[in-house]
């Protein structure tokens, strides 16, 4: 039933390497993530944080593979924001070796419908002497929809499938999809069934993110329309290379990356930025009045020290 579209869905389906240099240890963890649109990845957000912990701070290193290329050199990847509250992070890729991603189902997927799950559970990661070192091993498991749930936590509406079977221990990101190759959610945990005071062993339900709707506050949303939004994504990734990175604030965004941000949505200019500022002048693509002007407008005339000294 599902040999075809296992074919087709793993070409999208990535494994996730995430490590961190810390003092006096070297900590890393693996999982599994799919594209959903072109250079755009989507996986667990308790999966890129230390020891697998939402609480913990993020790891340093995002690395992925696509499934058919496990084998060659894993490529680095950015975070481009995560949900804790529904356990969702987007990774970016740039540039991406495919553009294949999967779709998303429009509705809800129908309780009974008999779907799929493919990734890595059964990965692992350890140091050796000669280097990090992980295993990826790809796993396929069938399962039936047994419920759609919606749920509120923390003020916010939550929706969530649970099928019917127990899913492989390191299962999480790993997308579940329908016969036709539409994903429906992506794998976040296991819940155990709590009868008689106790916890009964065989009563599972795997816990699902509905991906219908991906609506992650804490994600910033560039433009509605999905090919607008990767541009401008393209376009904030770059401005961020040439950026300082070092977050004075003297341009009146709390970040370089507020900055990136407000430069691609036009709320901003990159002559915002002082350290920019002085290579235009010294290029001359930027004159002092100029930049004059911008300061005054950030700081107020009174404050900016080039007007002062005039």
């Amino acid at each position: 039933m599902f040999k075809d579209t296992c074919v087709k869905v793993r070409e999208s389906i990535y494994g996730v390497l995430c490590h961190s240099e810390l003092t006096d240890i070297h900590t890393a963890g693996s999982g599994s993530g799919f594209m959903i649109a072109p250079g755009v990845i989507a996986t667990v957000a308790h999966a890129l944080h230390i020891d697998g912990d939402i609480a913990q701070p993020l790891h340093q290193n995002f690395e992925v593979i696509r499934t058919p290329v496990i084998g060659e050199d894993m490529q680095y990847a950015h975070l481009i924001g995560e949900d804790a509250d529904r356990d969702l992070a987007l990774l970016r890729i740039d540039p991406p070796h495919d553009n294949g991603y999967l779709r998303l189902v429009e509705d809800i997927a129908p309780i009974g419908s008999m779907c799929g799950f493919q990734g890595f559970p059964l990965s692992s990661v350890e140091f050796r002497d000669t280097g990090l070192h992980v295993v990826f091993i790809e796993r396929f498991q069938g399962a039936y929809v047994s419920a759609y749930i919606s749920e509120t936590e923390n003020d916010r509406d939550l929706n969530w499938y649970e099928t019917d079977q127990l899913m492989y221990s390191g299962s999480s990101g790993c997308p579940g999809f329908l016969v036709d190759g539409r994903v429906f959610g992506m794998q976040a945990n296991t819940l155990t069934t709590e009868e008689d005071g106790g916890f009964s062993e065989y009563s599972f339900d795997t816990r699902l993110y509905a991906l219908e709707k991906i609506e992650a506050r804490s994600i910033l949303v560039l433009d509605p329309d999905r090919k607008v939004a990767i541009e401008k994504i393209n376009k904030l990734e770059q401005l961020l290379k040439i950026l300082p990175g070092i977050d004075c604030a003297a341009c009146g965004s709390p970040t370089c990356r507020a900055l990136a941000e407000d430069i691609v949505q036009g709320r901003a200019e990159p002559a915002w930025c002082i350290f920019l500022q002085e290579l235009y002048i010294r290029d001359q693509r930027l004159s002092l009045e100029e930049a004059d002007t911008i300061n005054g407008h950030i700081w107020g005339k009174e404050r900016n020290y080039r007007s002062q000294s005039k």
